[in-house]
């Protein structure tokens, strides 16, 4: 609601400093036959641009990054009745064999 105080004084979105200022942009740019040519060729001069900082490696995109886990959970399951120290000592062999 802020914003819509500060930005937009009238009573709709389409009044207000912010949209008259944007408009006076976008008329200014129409009028004149260069100034169309102008923005079209700073427009693609951005996208040009922004596609050779990625292929200078000065921007890193990653599609799939590594991703290497840092915990594994296992699920040991031992018979009906096996008391609490076999079910460790099994489990004992099992991160000792894991950590090879």
């Amino acid at each position: 609601m802020a914003l819509k105080v500060f930005l937009f004084s009238g009573t709709s979105f389409e009044e207000g400093p912010v949209i008259e200022w944007y408009q006076r942009l976008i008329r200014a740019i129409v009028s004149k036959r260069w100034r169309k040519v102008l923005a079209v060729i700073t427009g693609f001069g951005v996208l040009v641009g922004s596609f050779g900082l990625i292929g200078a490696g000065l921007v890193k995109i990653s599609f799939f990054p590594a991703n290497e886990p840092i915990s594994m959970n296992i699920q040991v399951d031992t018979p009906g009745g096996t008391t609490l120290e076999e079910t460790a000592d099994i489990v004992s062999e099992v991160e000792a064999y894991l950590k090879l």
